[in-house]
């Protein structure tokens, strides 16, 4: 989306309801319906083809952390239907590429895993193929990542989790839905600490946290203080929909922290 105006101090009481615009949008099937001004983005999307198809939408200003409740809907005793996955400390290297981390969860009611999760660290992944169909993510010349000759290094999850955290509590509800309230915390000391949250009516978080696990696998040292460097880099969400399966959901972003102004909104 082409960016047109920007506020400063004077429009920032204003400004701040708006948030944010859409930015990247790597979304070749239109699978995400991303309102980014009301930092909210719903899925319902059938996938027809023979493999799976992912989407991919971020804000369009850099931040520090957000939280962000994840509603995965139409959920029953063999649902599998896809990812719907929060992304963070999004960098855009300058060739073509991109860092960023991934928060996922999937109901996998199918296989009798239920509400499972991975937190990945990817590096150098090819624009073109952050989103599209059959496709993981792969280096800018289309090699996939961890194969011979890619330029990309693997994916990075962090020591100890495994690919999925498996079996991670929360069931459908009476309507059918699963919600997660994600906390994303970043501090010079800790690094990144991710927290899911069963919520309450009104999608907020309630109770303590069923999962909680601290990521610095993205992060850098300050040299001198030995302190870790929260960074200012982009948010948003992806999607994985399962060939023959239909993927209905929604996130809704809180408390986005970092950059006030200037705030850059799209047409």
């Amino acid at each position: 989306m082409k960016m047109t105006k920007k506020f400063f101090a004077a429009a920032l009481a204003v400004a701040a309801l708006s948030l944010v615009g859409c930015n990247m949008n790597e979304d070749e099937y239109g699978i995400l319906d991303f309102d980014a001004p009301n930092g909210v983005c719903t899925i319902d999307y059938t996938n027809e083809t023979k493999d799976y198809i992912r989407g991919w939408a971020t804000f369009n200003t850099k931040r520090e952390t957000a939280n962000c409740t994840i509603t995965i809907k139409n959920q029953d005793s063999k649902s599998k239907d896809g990812n719907m996955g929060y992304i963070f400390n999004l960098n855009d290297n300058g060739d073509g590429t991109y860092n960023f981390v991934v928060a996922t969860l999937q109901y996998d009611a199918a296989e009798s895993k239920g509400l499972r999760t991975y937190i990945s660290y990817y590096t150098n992944v090819g624009a073109a193929y952050l989103s599209g169909d059959g496709t993981n993510f792969k280096d800018i010349d289309g090699i996939q990542i961890g194969a011979p000759n890619c330029k990309a290094a693997e994916h990075k999850i962090e020591s100890g989790t495994g690919t999925w955290k498996e079996d991670l509590g929360p069931t459908p509800n009476a309507n059918k839905e699963i919600s997660v309230y994600v906390e994303m915390t970043c501090n010079e000391d800790d690094g990144y600490t991710v927290s899911y949250y069963n919520t309450d009516a009104n999608g907020m978080k309630k109770e303590s946290a069923f999962y909680s696990k601290p990521f610095t696998n993205s992060l850098e040292k300050d040299a001198t203080t030995g302190k870790w460097i929260v960074p200012e880099n982009g948010l948003g969400v992806y999607a994985n929909v399962l060939p023959g399966k239909t993927l209905t959901g929604s996130w809704k972003f809180y408390d986005i922290q970092g950059n006030a102004i200037p705030l850059e909104l799209a047409d």
